[in-house]
């Protein structure tokens, strides 16, 4: 009877303990959990708030956060909203073009209209961009569009570098053994002496990202294909989109090549940072637009009323300025009136707008 007893103690004790232990795991498992959560929430404020500051200052930064905890992190082109699955989102109140790695720099571009610049932030892993070239009459210039509108790392810790694609081999952008930059880089392509390069069938790291440069761009192609038409403007198609993308400036380059091809519960990120770019910058050129043509508006009127007063220069031609001014008005309200129909829409009144701005210059009418 006791023995029975005493085997009846060392059972019960075991199944208490293995509940306890149970109950343990599972505790911890869950109080671990809610940390992590906690701390992508807390991570994804901080990421949210150096995108603002980087936009804000113009001072580029690194950002190494994602590092602590695993984050799975969405971009919703609809709602124009950063997420994270379980934890709801956050409001992106500026064009951020991003891919979330454990490396990640943050950085300000901006495309210049010649009467107003549109300024975005790119924030993107440690990356490697491979060319790879074709024939196209305009492949030298796009390089240089791009890598002017993604992020230059010189002195920075975390990199954003180039190489050439020449059939199974990559090399080097610059020639040398250190890692090819944006101002290495730029230097070779201005003395017009490109790499060799040609279609590419050497095998894509996890931190590089094929751009292909063609005279002809086909469903399916890996990366990112581009396929000029102009000066900064053409085509591109994007590795598991269907879509056809249409450029009119190097930051919808940076935004597709800053999302590559990753995918998502809303499909490929690149896709989601080419429409986020194209909705912020239709809802900031309706008000550019509309300051600067009352601007031009009130400069020509003003003019008008001390035109031969004397109270000018000399040799300044007053009433050639208004003419300026009203022109350049008239093209800044058709960029206005004409955005209903997207950016693409107002690309004429835009450029004209720049080459009215850049006489006005010239002529001395005002400053740029």
């Amino acid at each position: 009877m006791i023995i029975t007893f005493q085997m009846w103690k060392i059972v019960l004790g075991l199944v208490i303990s293995g509940f306890l232990i149970v109950f343990a795991v599972n505790y911890i498992g869950g109080y671990t959990a809610q940390q992590n959560d906690v701390l992508r929430a807390k991570i994804l404020n901080t990421f949210e708030l150096a995108c603002y500051n980087v936009y804000n200052t113009g001072n580029s930064m690194v950002f190494d956060d994602f590092t602590k905890v695993p984050s799975d992190i969405s971009f919703s082109t609809t709602e124009q909203k950063i997420k994270i699955a379980g934890l709801g989102s956050r409001d992106i109140k500026v064009p951020v073009f991003f891919s979330v790695g454990d490396k990640m720099v943050i950085w300000r571009g901006e495309q210049d209209l010649g009467w107003w610049k549109f300024r975005y932030v790119v924030a993107i892993p440690e990356t490697e961009i491979v060319f790879s070239v074709g024939s196209s009459p305009n492949a030298l210039e796009t390089m240089e569009g791009i890598v002017k509108a993604l992020p230059d790392t010189t002195n920075f810790k975390n990199k954003v570098a180039y190489a050439f694609c020449n059939g199974n081999k990559i090399d080097n952008g610059c020639g040398t053994a250190k890692q090819c930059e944006a101002k290495a880089l730029l230097d070779v392509l201005s003395s017009g002496n490109a790499p060799r390069s040609s279609k590419c069938t050497a095998d894509i790291g996890k931190n590089q990202r094929l751009v292909t440069i063609s005279m002809s761009c086909t469903n399916g192609m890996p990366g990112v294909c581009i396929e000029p038409q102009g000066p900064a403007s053409g085509k591109a198609r994007l590795e598991g989109s269907e879509t056809v993308f249409v450029y009119g400036d190097y930051a919808d380059l940076a935004a597709l090549i800053a999302g590559y091809n990753k995918k998502d519960a809303y499909g490929v990120l690149g896709e989601a940072m080419y429409a986020h770019k194209n909705a912020e910058m239709a809802m900031e050129l309706g008000v550019a637009a509309k300051i600067m043509a009352k601007r031009a508006e009130l400069l020509a009127s003003g003019l008008t009323g001390i035109a031969g007063s004397g109270k000018m220069d000399a040799d300044a031609d007053e009433m050639a300025c208004v003419k300026l001014f009203q022109e350049l008005s008239a093209f800044l309200d058709g960029v206005a009136s004409s955005l209903g129909k997207g950016v693409d829409a107002a690309a004429g009144y835009m450029e004209r707008a720049g080459e009215k701005k850049r006489e006005i210059v010239e002529k001395g009418c005002d400053y740029d």
